[in-house]
Formats: C-alpha cells, sequence, structure tokens
C-alpha cells in the first residue's frame, strides 16, 4: 500500500507526479515540463499566422484608404473641370473642350503615361507637380479606372 503512496515536496505551481513501478519504487515525472514545451511549440506556430493575419489586414485597409483618398483628391482637384462622372459635362470642362476620361484614347493610355500627364500637364490639363504628391496622383488614377468601367 505504501508503494502507491506519495507526498509532492513542492509547491502546487510545480507539481510532481508519481508513477509507481512494478517494483514498488517511486519515479516522479514532471509533467508540466512536457506541457510547457508543447505550449511553446504552440505558440511558435500562433505567431506567424498572427502576424500574416495583421499584415492582411493593414494591407486590406490600405487598399480602402487609398481608393477613399482618391475619390476625395478627384472630388476636391478633379471634378470641377471632369465632372463626377469623368464626361467633362461641366462648364469649365465646356468651354475647356476636355476630352473625356471614358474617351477610348484615355482609357488605352497606360498608367505611366497618365501619371505623367496629371504630374506634368498637357495641352489645357494644367500640371499638378508640387500640388499632389505621387501616392495621390497614383490614388486618382486608380479611380479614374473606375470611372471607366
Amino acid at each position: 500500500m505504501d508503494a502507491f503512496f506519495a507526498t509532492p515536496v513542492q509547491s502546487a505551481f510545480d507539481p510532481i507526479f508519481v508513477k509507481p513501478t512494478p517494483l514498488g519504487k517511486l519515479q516522479p515525472e514532471r509533467a508540466h515540463i512536457e506541457v510547457q514545451a508543447r505550449s511553446i511549440r504552440s505558440h511558435k506556430l500562433k505567431v506567424p499566422f498572427a502576424t500574416l493575419f495583421v499584415f492582411c489586414l493593414a494591407a486590406f485597409t490600405l487598399a480602402a484608404r487609398a481608393q477613399d483618398s482618391g475619390t476625395d483628391t478627384y472630388k476636391a482637384k478633379c471634378q470641377m473641370c471632369h465632372g463626377a462622372d469623368g464626361l467633362g459635362n461641366t462648364p469649365v470642362g465646356k468651354m475647356a473642350k476636355i476630352v473625356s476620361l471614358k474617351d477610348p484614347t484615355v482609357v488605352s493610355a497606360t498608367d505611366p503615361d497618365l501619371f505623367a500627364v496629371v504630374k506634368n500637364g498637357k495641352n489645357k490639363m494644367p500640371a499638378n507637380n508640387g500640388k499632389l504628391t505621387d501616392d495621390q496622383i497614383t490614388a486618382v488614377l486608380a479611380y479614374i479606372r473606375t470611372l471607366q468601367k
């Protein structure tokens, strides 16, 4: 009977489990060490997943914010001439005979070409160099592409 009786020597926070052997001798096992090792291994797997999740969420939020900033910048800087729909049917657009943003020549233009026109100006289009940042121009071009659909 005393082969199955053992009193832990350490505190309740560091338990020692006792396992009887066939010869009746007691062998302490530190089960908490194995639990801690499993906990550390599972923690290492959770960190990359959590980091990946945070980065994906940030990228999605930034993309949505860029779209909003492109819309806001277009409304503030472009809409008075090009109109809300990009057709150029505004008093200023009609007077300056602005080409519609849905015109095939504008639709087929590459983003770098349109970027250069917005930044440096062309014909009646004034230059926005120093007025808009490169990021703002890129966001406006993304918004213009949505108007062309």
